[in-house]
């Protein structure tokens, strides 16, 4: 499938995608850069529904209103999107099904997060300096990163509370979040 593309600026990131003006759109990962029209990205779930990868990684006052629809979706990246609210982050990603991994490293302004997610195999979030609460209702849950992104850089101190329910849970890092006061773990693995 082929989508024109016009006068929307696309960075890259990581080589994953890039899109120039009057080009077309061919792969099924998306990488977008800080010049996104937030009101475009509704007619792209239509016509991209086969969409596996979306990356809207440091994307400024990024709000997810609009980000609904891509039914293939299996990977979203929304590192380092300062303007995410527990409440919005929750209806979007869990509107995408099929999502297996999320990546919300160094979301400073999150402090919750609750998610009821049966398909998603993989959640980080290192970085998140100000996360106090997290809830996970995840049961092919099989990675949980938690703590800093490099060694010596702030991690998940703040943590108070962590609740993971998963049938598949192999993996959980958990680094510098030394203030964690009470851990619910249900596992099945």
């Amino acid at each position: 499938w082929w989508l024109p593309v016009k006068q929307h600026a696309v960075n890259p990131s990581d080589g994953l995608f890039a899109v120039g003006k009057n080009q077309c759109l061919h792969h099924r990962s998306l990488a977008v850069g800080e010049v996104l029209l937030l009101n475009v990205l509704p007619q792209m779930a239509t016509v991209l529904s086969s969409l596996t990868q979306l990356v809207l990684a440091e994307t400024p006052g990024m709000t997810l209103t609009n980000v609904r629809g891509f039914p293939s979706l299996r990977v979203l990246d929304l590192s380092r999107v300062e303007s995410l609210t527990p409440a919005s982050l929750q209806a979007a990603v869990e509107s995408f099904t099929a999502l297996e991994q999320l990546l919300l490293d160094n979301c400073h302004t999150l402090a919750t997060l609750k998610l009821n997610m049966p398909h998603l195999r993989e959640i980080s979030l290192r970085g998140c300096g100000s996360l106090v609460d997290l809830d996970l209702n995840c049961w092919r849950l099989a990675v949980l990163g938690l703590g800093p992104l490099s060694r010596g850089a702030p991690g998940n101190s703040t943590l108070q509370r962590l609740a993971v329910t998963s049938g598949a849970l192999k993996k959980m890092e958990w680094i510098q979040c030394r203030s964690a006061v009470l851990c619910l773990c249900w596992c099945n693995a």
